[in-house]
């Protein structure tokens, strides 16, 4: 098959071209034929050299998509033909952790690009307990951010937020492939989104999303969330820059 390795860290043009065989499933594997598989910051930050710990020499991508083309023997969960998505993570699915739905914790932990294969190729193996059917109608470029962007994004509002019609929801950042992501998902549970951007040119891209109100700041925007709220602050933030954070602190309400 062919697959596109990382030769050395670097520019774009250390992505090379290669030749090499295809993998072969494993009794608790899938081979999946790739569709669409996604470039995320994260694999910018890798084929930089700036994300520590992750090699070069290796098939970059952890999003991706793709049909079913061959299963291993003790795979009875899942067909040749199914159209799935692959987690972004591999876990063994039978630790504790594993078992209550939190597999981000799992002590097997492994991540595609770094310690397996990655996406960038024409097929990729993956674990069963890795690939989630996806329905027909939803294409496959969709669905190869399923896990990433939008898993993220729920995990955050839903599990861990708890958002509910009516909270007011701050989104930085919000252009981004995570805030673009959010802002549809918060908007979607009934909250009132009030995203941050650098941009006036970004304003109404985040309105036909979703955004309630859109404010644009150089970083310094509590002050002006303050004054949107009537000075009450959000009762969520996203915070997706990390420099940001003092002022997303300052613009959240009590509690």
């Amino acid at each position: 098959m062919k697959a596109i390795f990382l030769k050395d860290f670097g520019a774009p043009d250390q992505l090379v071209l290669r030749e090499i065989p295809t993998p072969e499933p494993g009794p608790d594997d899938v081979l999946v034929r790739v569709e669409s598989a996604g470039i995320c910051h994260h694999d910018l930050l890798h084929r930089a050299g700036k994300l520590p710990g992750a090699p070069a020499g290796v098939i970059l991508g952890h999003e991706v998509s793709g049909e079913i083309v061959q299963t291993g023997a003790s795979v009875t969960t899942l067909t040749v033909g199914d159209r799935v998505v692959g987690y972004q993570r591999r876990f063994c699915g039978t630790c504790r952790d594993c078992l209550r739905g939190r597999q981000d914790l799992c002590r097997s932990l492994s991540l595609p690009a770094i310690d397996t294969e990655g996406a960038y190729a024409e097929y990729i193996r993956l674990p069963a307990i890795s690939a989630i059917r996806i329905p027909d109608n939803v294409p496959y470029p969709q669905a190869a951010l399923a896990s990433c962007p939008i898993g993220t994004a729920m995990r955050a509002l839903v599990s861990q937020a708890g958002v509910q019609a009516g909270d007011t929801v701050l989104i930085n950042g919000a252009s981004g492939g995570l805030g673009v992501h959010q802002i549809q998902i918060a908007k979607a549970l009934g909250a009132h989104v009030i995203a941050i951007t650098g941009s006036e040119r970004k304003v109404d891209f985040l309105r036909d999303l979703g955004a309630g109100t859109v404010l644009v700041s150089d970083g310094q925007y509590s002050r002006d969330v303050w004054a949107a709220t009537a000075k009450q602050g959000v009762d969520v933030a996203m915070e997706n820059l990390g420099f940001t954070l003092p002022q997303t602190l300052r613009s959240m309400g009590m509690g």
